[in-house]
């Protein structure tokens, strides 16, 4: 049933609204064994915030869930922790029933993440800590909550490093491929996801939680209005950016159709680019990247008149430098768009070659970024495959061949590899 219906809604909200005042009456009538109080609530609330996921641009997915298995570190002792998140993952598994390797992996993952930092914690002695006895002398108080800042900042690292390296390993073992490409600029988003909204969050949850002035914890039950309306809120600002990213790309479709040559050219260069993307092995939000890079990689034509597009001789020196403008010009009009920051040099660079002759700037190798690189090869494939005024249509076989002579002079070497495995696989 689509997520988009009226009634799967209100049966999501149900579930969710059940599993909270569950626990809170147990919370309220508790079994008697160790932490059984805050283990009820937690995993009710576990439920609740696996469902709250949000993705802001330029970071990776964020689970509100994860802030709060942050708070179970310095709260319970691990098995606890580990059965919160069991619940809280596998909960949002059952209801979505998306029985798969991927949500197999993203428990073991959680998991495993999750049992390294309690041992972690239990070393340097951060269970328990940045709350301080009164009693403590004022400057032995900052002295011992700047060594607990310093050990906590040194798990945020550790963290976000083995987090990282698990998520590569993962995409390895769901794409069946051994993966060619490291983007360390993901570890650096992870790092800033970590540490400026998962832990501040975590150690607020945390917080609230111990200095409750009464057996109910009310100010961690108010604190999930709180946190709703700033998903709320952060959900509106990202809805307002994939509008305004809709409105390019259909901008960007009507060149393409101005000509009848280009007619779904990008949206066939797009899903190639994304076959090839994924045998290289980049992140989803790197193919993501891509994909809407080359959607609208053709945008600057649009500057260019249609009787040199159309023109069924040789171009003269002039009309190619026309020609030629159409990367700049389109990255100039999608530059125009934060949610378009990281994809314009995709769109700039699309025509540089790999041994410097291309343009417009003449890059050469590694120079290039690798998306524009991977675009560059799906281009030259499709338009290929499709007629033009001055020439037929190549056959497959032919256009195949044409990308594999090219390798190391107008394509990365790389890139052309992935192609071909993805050109094995079509065939």
């Amino acid at each position: 049933m689509s997520a988009e219906n009226p009634t799967f809604k209100l049966y999501h909200w149900i579930f969710i609204t059940a599993a909270v005042l569950s626990s809170a009456l147990f919370y309220a009538f508790p079994p008697h064994f160790l932490d059984a109080k805050g283990f009820i609530l937690f995993s009710g609330l576990a439920i609740l915030m696996e469902f709250w996921e949000i993705q802001i641009p330029k970071f990776p997915k964020i689970s509100v869930g994860d802030a709060l298995y942050t708070a179970c570190l310095f709260l319970f002792p691990i098995p606890l922790i580990l059965g919160i998140a069991s619940i809280g993952k596998i909960g949002k598994t059952v209801y979505s029933a998306q029985f798969n390797l991927q949500n197999l992996l993203i428990l073991i993952r959680s998991l495993l993440l999750l049992s390294l930092s309690a041992w972690f914690f239990k070393a340097f002695h951060l269970y328990g800590a940045f709350i301080l006895s009164p009693h403590i002398k004022p400057f032995k108080q900052l002295d011992l909550l700047a060594h607990q800042v310093i050990i906590f900042v040194l798990w945020i690292a550790i963290y976000s490093t083995a987090q990282f390296f698990l998520l590569y390993f993962e995409r390895m073992l769901i794409r069946h491929t051994i993966l060619l490409f490291l983007n360390w600029n993901n570890l650096k988003n992870l790092l800033l996801a970590n540490s400026l909204l998962i832990s501040p969050l975590g150690i607020l949850i945390y917080i609230l939680y111990s200095l409750q002035p009464s057996p109910f914890p009310y100010p961690l039950i108010l604190l999930v209005p709180s946190l709703l309306i700033i998903y709320r809120s952060i959900r509106n600002y990202t809805d307002s950016l994939e509008a305004a990213k809709s409105t390019v790309e259909a901008l960007a479709d009507a060149v393409d159709k101005r000509l009848e040559f280009t007619h779904d050219h990008s949206p066939h260069v797009s899903l190639l680019a994304k076959k090839i993307a994924l045998h290289i092995g980049l992140s989803d939000e790197e193919i993501e990247l891509l994909e809407r890079a080359a959607k609208i990689h053709n945008l600057g034509k649009v500057g260019i008149a249609d009787r040199i597009l159309n023109k069924p001789d040789a171009l003269t020196e002039e009309e190619f430098k026309a020609v030629k403008k159409h990367p700049e010009i389109g990255a100039k009009v999608a530059g125009q768009l934060s949610i378009y920051e990281q994809e314009v040099e995709i769109i700039r660079s699309h025509h540089e070659h790999f041994d410097g002759s291309g343009y417009p700037k003449g890059l050469k190798g590694d120079q290039i970024p690798l998306g524009a690189r991977i675009l560059a090869v799906a281009d030259a494939y499709e338009a290929m495959l499709s007629s033009r005024p001055y020439r037929k249509p190549l056959s497959r076989e032919k256009a195949i061949q044409e990308i594999q002579s090219s390798a190391g002079a107008r394509f990365d070497p790389a890139v052309v590899k992935a192609f071909l495995k993805v050109a094995e696989e079509e065939k």
